[in-house]
C-alpha cells in the first residue's frame, strides 16, 4: 500500500486490475479502507472515460483537477468537495459492483476447487479400503469419511451451480452407502443426484429417482416411492415431453398410494391419468378414472362438492363416443348423486343433449358461453366442448364436402384417388412459368382434425388458423406469392395491435413472426439435377437439416449411413444437407460451402438466417425444391444430422409396405400429448398469447419419414395453415388438416439406447433411428455396420 501512496496517479492503474482480483483477500485485510480511499483519489484527480464519468463531471480531460492531495491524509469529503455527487457516486458504484462480481466468480472457482479435491480425496479413501491391509484395519471407516467427502463435493459443485457434477457426486456416495449396506442413506443421495440431474439432464435424472424408488420399494416405503414416480412423471411431461411414460408412473405411483390406503393422494395421480386417456381418446379409460372418484368423493363430507366436477366430465368423455351413451350417463349420475340434478353443470349437458338433437350448433355454442361467464372453462373443457361441437357438424360438412368434390371431379375430368379418410385433390389452373417454376397450389379436402385438437380463441395464431380455413370454405386455395424481399417488411405495429404483450417476446420470436408470411427465399447453392438418373427414380431421398459451420456431422452422414448409391432391390438413395446462412456471430463460410458443394454435390443452401425458429421456413423450401427437382420420388426421411439410420433396415421396411399405406406414409417416434412450454428460458418456449392449445401428436426425436405422394398436399396446405415456430408440430398441424396421423414406429429412438448397449450391433440391427449420435460414434457405428451385415 505504501506503493500506491507514493504514486497515486501513475500505479493505481496497474494495481485495480489486481485488486479485483485479489478482492477476497483484500476485503479481510486492514488495508482495505486504505485501499478504497485511494481509488476515490484517481476517481477526482485522474482522467475517467466517458462512460464511467458520466455526462455532467467537472474538469477538463486528461489533467489532474484543481484542489488534488498528493498525501496519504487525503480523505473523501475532500473528494466530496471537489468532485460532483452523482458522478462520484456512480463511479464508487461501478467499481464496487466489478469487484463484487470478481468476488462471485472467485468463489465459484473456488469451489470447484474444493469439491475436486474432496473428490480426489474420497477417492483416495476408497482405493485405500480396498487394499489388503486397508480392508483388514478400518475399511469401513474409510469408506464412511469416502462418503462423507462425497457429500461434501456435491454440495460445493450445488454452491458453484456445477449441477451434473454434484449429481455425479452424490451418486458415487450412493454406490458407497449401497455397498455398505446403508439402503436408507444410499436412496438419499441418489434423489439429492436426482434433484441436481434434473436442472441439466432429465434423462439422468429419472435414472437416479428409479434407483432409489427401487430401494425403496424393496424396503416397503411405498409411500416414498410414489412420490418420486410423481416427479419423474412430471419429468416426462415437461421436459422430456414423454406422456406414454408420465401416464405410467402417474398409474404407478397410483397403485403405490392405494395399497397404503391413501386414496387421496392415489386420485390425485389417477385424475392427472384420466386428462391425458381423454385427450388421447382413450375415453372409456377416462370415463372409469372419472366415476369411480366421483362415487369416492360423493361419500366424504369434505370432499362431496367436486363430485359434480368428476361426473360432469365423465359425461363430456361419455358425449364424445356417444350422444345416447351420454344422456344415459347423466340419468345414472342424477340417481347416484342427487345433488348433481341441480348443478350448473348437469343443467349445461342437458342443453347441450338437447343441441346435438336438433343439430343446432348457435344453440350449443350460446349455452357454452353463458356457462363460461360464471364457471371459466379451463383448457381440457374447452377441447372436450369443441369436440362434440365438431360433430354436430360433421354430416352437413361431409355432404357439402362431397357436391363441391363432384362438381371439381366434372368440371376438371380428373379421376378421384380413394384415400384413407377420403381426402380428394383436384388441381387448379397451373401457374407455371419457364423463367421461375412455382409448384401450383391445389385444392384439397380439409378435415377437421386439426380443430378438434386446436381450440378457436383470442390467441394470435389461432386467430390466424381459424380465420385461414374461414377464407378456404369460400374459395378455393390461392398462391400468394411475395417477393422475398417485400414479405419481410410486415409492420411491428400491426403485430403491437394484436399482440398487447409482443414487446415482451424474445427478439428470436419477434423476427420469426415479422417474416412468417415469407416462403419462398432465394435459392443460393442448388443441386437441380440430384434425383436425374438414367437408372431408375429416387426410392429414398435423406434430406438433413444441418448448420453451415457442421462439416463433421455431414462428413459422418456421407462415410456412414448417408452414402448414395443403389442398395439391396435395385433402390436407390439420394442425400442432401439443407441449410441457411451462417448467423451474425459465426465466421463467413462461404467459399468453404461452396466447395464442399462443388465437391459433394450435396448441399442445398437458402438465403435465410439459420435458427431453430427458421425450420419451419427450410421445410417449406425443401418442399418446394423437390416438387421441381424431385418430383417422383418415393419417400423422404427428414432429419438432423446429429442421428444414426439403420440403412438397410429403412429399406427393408419401406420396401415391405403394401400400396395403400406406401402412399400415406408418416412414421417415426411419435410424441401424443405435448403442449407448449411457458419458460421464456426453454428454446421451445411459445407464449400463451400466441398460441393458446394443446398440440396435435406429432413426430419427434430427429427424424422420421413421409412418402412423396404427400409431398404436393403439404406444400398446398402450407399456404393455408400459417407458419409455426416448431417445425415438428408445424408438419403434423398440415398433416392432421389432411386427415392424416403420425404413425408410431418402436425402431425409431428418440433417445440413445442404454450405454451397455451401445456396443451391441445385435441391438442396433432391429432399430432405424437413433438420436443422438456423435459424429465418431456415427463413424464407429457405421464401419461395424459394414463390416457385419
Amino acid at each position: 500500500m505504501t506503493g500506491l501512496e507514493r504514486h497515486p496517479s501513475n500505479v493505481i492503474l496497474d494495481y485495480v486490475p489486481c485488486a479485483f482480483c485479489a478482492f477476497p483477500r483484500l476485503l479481510h485485510t486492514a488495508a482495505f479502507k486504505q485501499f478504497f480511499r485511494l481509488i476515490e483519489k484517481y476517481l477526482h484527480c485522474n482522467k475517467l472515460t466517458r462512460d464511467e464519468r458520466g455526462a455532467g463531471s467537472a474538469g477538463s480531460p486528461g489533467r489532474p483537477r484543481t484542489g488534488c492531495s498528493s498525501g496519504p491524509n487525503y480523505s473523501r469529503k475532500q473528494a466530496s468537495s471537489a468532485v460532483p455527487e452523482p458522478m462520484y457516486e456512480a463511479s464508487m458504484k461501478q467499481l464496487t459492483t466489478r469487484l463484487l462480481r470478481s468476488e462471485y466468480k472467485m468463489d465459484n472457482s473456488g469451489k470447484e476447487k474444493e469439491a475436486m479435491a474432496l473428490m480426489a480425496e474420497a477417492e483416495k479413501k476408497v482405493k485405500s479400503s480396498q487394499s489388503f491391509f486397508g480392508s483388514m484395519f478400518g475399511g469401513s471407516s474409510k469408506l464412511e469419511e469416502a462418503c462423507d467427502m462425497y457429500v461434501r463435493a456435491a454440495n460445493m459443485y450445488k454452491m458453484a451451480k456445477n449441477w451434473c457434477a454434484a449429481g455425479n457426486a452424490f451418486s458415487q456416495a450412493a454406490r458407497l452407502h449401497l455397498q455398505m449396506q446403508s439402503k436408507h442413506d444410499a436412496a438419499t443421495n441418489y434423489i439429492d443426484a436426482g434433484n441436481a440431474f434434473k436442472k441439466a439432464d432429465p434423462q439422468e435424472a429419472i435414472n437416479c429417482l428409479n434407483r432409489a424408488i427401487e430401494i425403496y420399494t424393496d424396503m416397503g416405503r411405498f409411500t416414498i416411492a410414489a412420490k418420486h414416480h410423481i416427479t419423474i412423471a412430471e419429468i416426462y411431461e415437461t421436459e422430456l415431453v414423454d406422456i406414454d411414460k408420465a401416464v405410467a408412473h402417474y398409474e404407478q405411483a397410483a397403485d403405490y398410494y392405494k395399497g397404503e390406503e391413501s386414496t387421496s393422494s392415489a386420485n390425485k395421480c389417477l385424475l392427472k391419468v384420466a386428462t391425458y386417456a381423454a385427450q388421447l381418446e382413450q375415453y372409456q379409460k377416462a370415463i372409469e378414472i372419472y366415476e369411480q372418484i366421483g362415487t369416492y368423493a360423493m361419500d366424504s363430507t369434505l370432499l362431496k362438492y367436486s363430485a359434480k366436477d368428476h361426473f360432469f366430465k365423465a359425461a363430456l368423455c361419455h358425449f364424445c363416443v356417444d350422444m345416447l351413451n351420454a344422456k344415459l350417463a347423466v340419468q345414472k349420475y342424477e340417481e347416484m348423486f342427487p345433488a348433481f340434478s341441480d348443478s350448473r353443470e348437469c343443467k349445461l349437458l342437458k342443453k347441450l343433449l338437447d343441441a346435438y338433437e336438433e343439430q343446432n350448433v348457435d344453440a350449443y355454442t350460446d349455452s357454452v358461453k353463458e356457462f363460461d361467464t360464471i364457471s371459466r372453462l379451463d383448457q381440457w373443457l374447452t377441447t372436450m366442448l369443441l369436440r362434440i361441437k365438431k360433430t354436430i357438424q360433421d354430416d352437413e360438412k361431409k355432404t357439402h364436402s362431397h357436391r363441391v368434390e363432384q362438381k371439381y371431379l366434372r368440371k376438371h375430368q380428373i379421376i378421384q384417388v380413394a384415400e384413407k379418410l377420403n381426402a380428394t385433390i383436384s388441381p387448379l389452373t397451373k401457374r407455371v412459368s419457364f423463367s421461375s417454376f412455382r409448384p401450383e397450389v391445389l385444392n384439397v379436402s380439409l378435415s377437421s382434425g386439426l380443430t378438434h385438437v386446436i381450440p378457436q380463441n383470442k390467441a394470435y395464431w389461432n386467430r390466424l388458423l381459424y380465420s385461414a380455413l374461414g377464407r378456404v370454405n369460400h374459395k378455393a386455395l390461392q398462391h400468394q406469392h411475395h417477393q422475398w424481399s417485400h414479405c419481410r417488411e410486415v409492420s411491428e405495429e400491426l403485430l403491437k395491435t394484436n399482440i398487447h404483450d409482443f414487446t415482451s417476446y424474445p427478439s428470436m420470436f419477434q423476427d420469426f413472426l415479422m417474416a412468417m408470411n415469407c416462403k419462398s427465399p432465394p435459392v443460393l447453392i442448388n443441386q437441380p439435377y440430384k434425383c436425374v438418373s438414367s437408372e431408375g427414380q429416387t426410392f429414398l431421398l435423406f434430406a438433413i437439416k444441418s448448420r453451415p459451420g457442421n462439416f463433421e456431422q455431414r462428413q459422418a452422414v456421407r462415410e456412414t449411413w448417408g452414402r448414395e448409391g443403389v442398395f439391396q432391390y435395385g433402390l436407390r438413395v439420394h442425400t442432401l444437407f439443407l441449410m441457411g446462412n451462417p448467423s451474425s456471430n459465426d465466421p463467413d463460410l462461404g467459399a468453404l460451402l461452396s466447395f464442399e458443394a462443388k465437391t459433394f454435390k450435396d448441399i442445398l443452401q437458402w438465403d435465410f438466417n439459420e435458427s431453430l425458429l427458421n425450420l419451419t421456413l427450410k421445410m417449406d423450401a425443401f418442399l418446394h425444391w423437390t416438387l421441381k427437382n424431385c418430383p417422383h420420388v418415393s419417400f423422404v426421411f427428414s432429419g438432423d444430422d446429429d442421428v444414426f439410420v439403420n440403412t438397410p433396415a429403412l429399406l427393408s421396411y419401406l420396401k415391405s409396405l403394401d400400396p395403400p399405406k406406401s402412399v400415406q406414409l408418416f412414421v417415426g417416434h411419435v410424441i401424443s400429448t405435448a403442449v407448449p412450454l411457458r419458460d421464456p428460458k426453454s428454446k421451445y418456449y411459445i407464449p400463451l398469447s400466441f398460441y393458446d392449445g394443446p398440440y396435435p401428436p406429432y413426430i419427434g426425436g430427429g427424424g422420421f419419414v413421409i412418402s412423396g405422394s404427400l409431398l404436393q398436399r403439404i406444400y398446398s396446405i402450407s399456404h393455408v395453415i400459417p407458419f409455426f415456430p416448431i417445425d415438428d408440430v408445424y408438419t403434423a398441424m398440415c398433416l392432421k388438416t389432411l386427415g392424416i396421423s403420425p404413425e408410431a414406429h418402436s425402431g425409431f429412438h428418440t433417445f440413445d439406447v442404454s450405454e451397455q448397449d451401445r456396443e451391441n450391433l445385435c441391438v442396433h440391427k432391429t432399430l432405424i433411428l437413433i438420436h443422438q449420435r456423435s459424429p465418431q460414434s456415427s463413424r464407429d457405428c457405421g464401419r461395424e455396420f459394414i463390416a457385419h451385415f
